[in-house]
């Protein structure tokens, strides 16, 4: 489960980058840049149910605090580190609240210099996963990305992006696993302040379905490559707990979105997503809607 937003870490690298860029001659103390995010998140299949009706909706609030640093290396080139750290607290399932830490480093040239010109990015880094009582997600995750992208107008932005995670648990091998990941992303600027966006994710590799049922049991028993108990959800099952199956699947993740700006520091965001997974093998899936609400501050 990755609990950092792509398009948000991307927004933040950006005007990470366009700082590197505009204070290239200034002293890199000056190119370090904080934030702040407050995030309530709703999810209708928190437990990635591959049976329609075991699937259990929560909601979690969070808040994570970052900073990134801007090392310009030419005039049409840079490197932008980024460090932060998240604390989600769920409001039913309690035992997924977690405590996350990230960092990352994303490499940026412009090979032709130019507003329309397009950029292309090499990024890598990792996160350190502890959740309040479920030992089956703890760990770490590996990931490396390269893209492109580029403002094709003033108000129009497009990037895709490619990359590979690699999840090692700390405990059993449910949530072991590697996953490949392809994403497009469009902004555009409304007259104004405020920015629409949308995405479109797709992951094929190792993924995680629950099932309570015994005939869902049966089902996805037969492909899976590692099962285990998942104690978290047993209280919504009468306190026998269902079963995690890691199996290969695809995804497909849609999510749309506007962007607010309340000054030049702060600005309000809300998305709604929707996810869309098959298993390679035997049909299973699983399916849910997601929906966003964000309060983005910059200390600097």
């Amino acid at each position: 489960m990755r609990v950092v937003s792509r398009h948000r870490v991307g927004v933040a690298l950006g005007c990470a980058w366009a700082a590197a860029a505009v204070f290239a001659q200034q002293t890199l103390a000056d190119d370090m840049r904080y934030g702040l995010n407050l995030d309530y998140l709703y999810d209708d299949n928190v437990n990635r149910a591959a049976v329609s009706s075991e699937r259990k909706p929560d909601s979690a609030a969070s808040v994570e605090g970052y900073g990134t640093r801007a090392f310009p290396l030419s005039e049409g080139s840079g490197i932008v580190v980024r460090g932060a750290a998240q604390v989600s607290q769920y409001l039913h399932f309690d035992d997924l609240s977690n405590l996350t830490l990230d960092g990352r480093a994303t490499y940026r040239i412009q090979p032709v210099p130019g507003y329309t010109m397009p950029w292309i990015e090499i990024a890598a880094g990792g996160q350190w996963l502890k959740f309040r009582d479920s030992e089956l997600r703890d760990g770490s995750i590996l990931f490396a990305s390269a893209g492109v992208g580029s403002w094709v107008t003033d108000r129009i932005r497009l990037a895709a992006n490619a990359g590979r995670d690699w999840r090692r648990a700390r405990e059993g091998e449910v949530y072991d696993g590697a996953v490949t990941r392809l994403w497009a992303t469009l902004d555009y600027r409304l007259p104004g302040t405020a920015t629409l966006y949308g995405s479109l994710t797709r992951l094929s590799g190792d993924q995680v379905f629950t099932a309570s049922s015994a005939t869902a049991q049966t089902k996805l028993g037969n492909w899976a490559s590692a099962s285990a108990p998942d104690p978290v959800f047993a209280g919504a099952f009468g306190g026998v707990a269902p079963v995690a199956y890691r199996l290969q699947a695809t995804t497909l993740l849609y999510e749309a979105g506007v962007n607010f700006p309340l000054t030049g520091m702060q600005a309000i965001d809300a998305s709604a997503g929707y996810f869309d997974a098959k298993s390679a093998q035997g049909g299973q899936r699983y399916a849910g809607a997601t929906a966003r609400l964000s309060y983005l501050v910059r200390f600097r």
